[in-house]
């Protein structure tokens, strides 16, 4: 993985307004008094603990990706998810997302936090309404994002510049691309260095309603 370009740093603290939040999935009844407390604090009965204030490495990897759909624009249709993979919650608010050309958002929601249950994911999408974007529940819609077709970067990272993961993925004929189908990451594979060979991720069969294949928010089907 590679450092978070120097030149774009300025611009995280701004970047932090630019996303467009969606509400998030409605938790479950147990989760509800969970998700109100603040970082470090812990509501009655929670068995996980409570989110940490600062992601670090590792925490949370890019596990699926559609760079090119083929059954709605790629304006309309593109998208990605990240998976927690701590066994608590996880706070997303005040990540950054960003590429090697400048494309960048930050996740913002109002300081309401973006809360990931252990080993949960979330999908990112550049529309968030399903009847547009191939049937894709977006849990946040971002703009100024781009996933281009063949070969593209996928940076996570703090608001500090500390890289959480990072995905390369490339035009070399290594990488499962294939208009129509998402890329996903091979279910059990979570270390952000293992996560950069191509090798362990495969282009989605399962189908979505609007006619691609992906798995967005749910588990990753096994690679062959």
């Amino acid at each position: 993985m590679h450092p978070i370009h120097p030149t774009a740093l300025a611009g995280l603290l701004a970047a932090l307004s630019t996303g467009l939040p969606v509400p998030l999935s409605t938790p479950e009844a147990g989760e509800v008094a969970r998700a109100a407390c603040g970082p470090g604090e812990r509501a009655e009965g929670d068995a996980f603990p409570a989110p940490r204030s600062k992601p670090q490495p590792g925490d949370l990897v890019v596990s699926e990706f559609m760079s090119n759909p083929a059954a709605v624009p790629d304006a309309q249709g593109e998208w990605f998810e990240l998976t927690n993979t701590l066994p608590w919650r996880l706070d997303l608010e005040g990540l950054v997302i960003s590429d090697a050309g400048g494309d960048l958002f930050g996740l913002w929601n109002g300081g309401q936090g973006i809360l990931v249950g252990p080993g949960a994911s979330v999908v990112l999408g550049n529309n968030p309404d399903p009847g547009t974007n191939g049937g894709v529940a977006v849990d946040f819609a971002y703009t100024g994002f781009v996933l281009a077709n063949t070969e593209d970067e996928i940076r996570v990272h703090t608001r500090e510049g500390v890289l959480l993961d990072a995905v390369e993925y490339g035009a070399d004929g290594a990488w499962p691309l294939e208009a129509g189908r998402s890329t996903g990451l091979d279910p059990g594979i979570d270390d952000p260095g293992v996560n950069d060979d191509p090798a362990h991720w495969c282009a989605a069969t399962a189908p979505l309603p609007g006619g691609d294949s992906g798995s967005p928010g749910t588990p990753n089907e096994p690679c062959p």
